[in-house]
């Protein structure tokens, strides 16, 4: 296009562009002046497509030995082809679409410690599960973990407790979700400060020696038992009295699991299994929402149940309970357009859980 103007004119020109294909593209404009002006640019942009990503989900069961299916083009023949991607997961993990989760993986922020610790925590078993599915793993998940491991640290007062964006706060059931992932961390032999561990495990132990009485909740009681079990510190006469006597008060299914969890760890498989039961049995299909506003543990039905899949298979409590879990959460899953990065963590532990559980399955593919 040519354009003429005046000396000393001024004008803006809008300029129509279509592009013709996604990704990079580059507009070259010149401009020629008296006295031998001459002045070239060009200036490069990203052309994206003009709607938001699509995500579909599609599960099928396969009979053993004979079942099969078929995977085509067809299955993206409405969208943009270059930006198209189909993934397909085999085994009990597959209602949880594990590479969904781990390509939707957000990359680390600098947020408060629950956002933190909710996109962290999946990082520490990124590469294992994504080799699972054959999926290539996250070059930087180690860097990204100890950026956070580190930023959590900063988030720590003298007595142990995590504040949300600064040192200092009340909140039992972060800090036990900071510390959950922390001990996690150190499993894996991450480099953390011990003082910054073993300050945190005396909170939790603290704050459970001088818990009050309660009619209904224990939810933050229940999660830092759960993570002083995980280290060796629980005092298992606290667990055996929590479950017979105040198994009932407990306010969610999650909490009484983590209960149960707690004692399996300790070897109690009665009382663990009656924990267990009880959690899996008060699982509401359809909770209120007057009751999910009231809740202060980040909590939502799909996160619970994707922690409670967690529980029962890493500690392989009740096995035939499991597909029944597992159906409540691929439809929880499949009634959520979005989920959280909470959610995403503890779907990914549970993924984790499961894959575990079906080590030797084969499958073929084209023959092979």
């Amino acid at each position: 296009m040519l354009f003429r103007s005046k000396t000393g004119e001024r004008k803006t020109v809008l300029l129509p562009l279509t592009a013709d294909s996604l990704g990079k593209a580059s507009v070259a404009v010149a401009l020629t002046g008296p006295n031998g002006v001459n002045i070239e640019r060009s200036y490069s942009f990203q052309v994206e497509p003009a709607a938001p990503n699509i995500t579909r989900r599609s599960l099928d069961t396969l009979a053993a030995k004979t079942g099969s299916m078929r995977v085509s083009s067809d299955l993206v023949k409405d969208l943009i082809p270059e930006t198209a991607r189909v993934t397909v997961n085999a085994g009990p993990e597959a209602a949880l679409d594990v590479p969904g989760l781990l390509l939707a993986l957000d990359r680390y922020p600098l947020g408060c410690a629950e956002q933190t610790v909710s996109r962290a925590l999946p990082l520490l078993y990124l590469n294992e599960v994504a080799d699972s599915v054959g999926l290539a793993g996250e070059n930087g998940a180690k860097e990204r973990i100890q950026k956070a491991i580190d930023r959590l640290a900063l988030l720590q007062d003298s007595s142990g407790s995590f504040g949300l964006w600064s040192p200092g706060s009340s909140d039992l059931w972060l800090t036990a979700y900071v510390t959950d992932f922390l001990t996690r961390a150190q499993e894996k032999s991450y480099k953390i400060r011990s003082t910054v561990v073993e300050t945190a495990l005396d909170r939790l132990k603290n704050s459970v020696n001088y818990t009050t009485e309660f009619q209904k909740g224990g939810e933050s009681l229940a999660y830092a038992l759960y993570v002083l079990a995980r280290s060796g510190r629980a005092v298992v006469g606290d667990l055996r009295y929590y479950v017979d006597e105040k198994l009932m008060n407990f306010a969610t299914p999650l909490a009484q699991a983590q209960l149960g969890a707690a004692l399996a760890m300790y070897g109690d498989k009665e009382r663990a299994e009656r924990a267990f039961g009880v959690a899996l049995d008060g699982i509401k299909p359809n909770p209120t929402p007057d009751v999910l506003a009231t809740r202060t543990d980040y909590g939502s039905p799909l996160r619970d149940s994707a922690a409670l899949l967690t529980l029962i298979s890493e500690t392989k409590m009740l096995p035939s309970r499991v597909p029944g879990v597992l159906q409540d959460v691929s439809r929880r899953r499949a009634s959520n357009l979005f989920t959280s990065t909470q959610e995403n963590a503890w779907l990914l532990l549970a993924a984790k859980s499961l894959i575990e559980e079906s080590r030797g399955a084969t499958l073929e593919v084209d023959g092979r």
